[in-house]
């Protein structure tokens, strides 16, 4: 507000002595060695022109003009003040309110032992995880186990299977050679054994 005041002291000031200034300065075309007559001083110089300014006029208008937005915060401010003030009065209420209570003593101890069963919460996790990791591992190696089995005995049976075959083969069937042998044998002892006619 004072700088303000300031400025315009000083524009009014300014104002009222430019006009002075021009009328008292010399011309140029005068020349410096002869100096003016008093009676062109006295004609030139008039007398400065009253200033009118009044400092409690300037800070009424300024004040005026800050006054709505100063009330509005300053409403606002005591509004918050108000919700503050109520707010304080509801938390010491239920401040009292629970420091009050007959099992505040239990309540406190079990409130206590919180952060210890959230841990043994947290290792019962890490430990189910990794059961259930070590679960799915011993599935996949039993898998692959019975996967395994299962081959083996597949080929134990395939393998059976063709020896079972190849021993019918054996048993059947006599081979060509042996037969061939027994043929001959047999039609040799029937032509012996034919009596000859003469």
């Amino acid at each position: 507000v004072a700088r303000l005041i300031d400025l315009g002291m000083t524009e009014l000031a300014t104002e009222a002595s430019v006009p002075v200034a021009e009328e008292v300065a010399p011309s140029p075309s005068s020349s410096s060695s002869t100096p003016p007559p008093q009676a062109n001083l006295e004609a030139v110089s008039p007398e400065p022109a009253p200033v009118q300014y009044d400092v409690d006029d300037l800070t009424r208008g300024f004040v005026a003009s800050l006054r709505p937005p100063l009330d509005q915060v300053s409403a606002k401010l005591q509004e918050l003040n108000e919700s503050q003030l109520t707010m304080i009065a509801k938390l010491q209420s239920e401040t009292t309110k629970i420091t009050t209570l007959p099992d505040i003593d239990l309540i406190i101890q079990t409130l206590s032992q919180v952060n210890t069963y959230q841990s043994k919460a947290a290792q019962l996790r890490k430990d189910m995880s990794a059961l259930s990791e070590r679960m799915a591992k011993l599935k996949k190696r039993a898998a692959a186990a019975q996967q395994r089995k299962v081959q083996a005995e597949a080929h134990i049976a395939d393998q059976r299977d063709k020896m079972m075959a190849r021993e019918r083969q054996l048993t059947a069937q006599p081979s060509k050679t042996l037969l061939t042998k027994e043929s001959s044998v047999n039609t040799t002892a029937a032509s012996s054994s034919t009596p000859k006619t003469s």
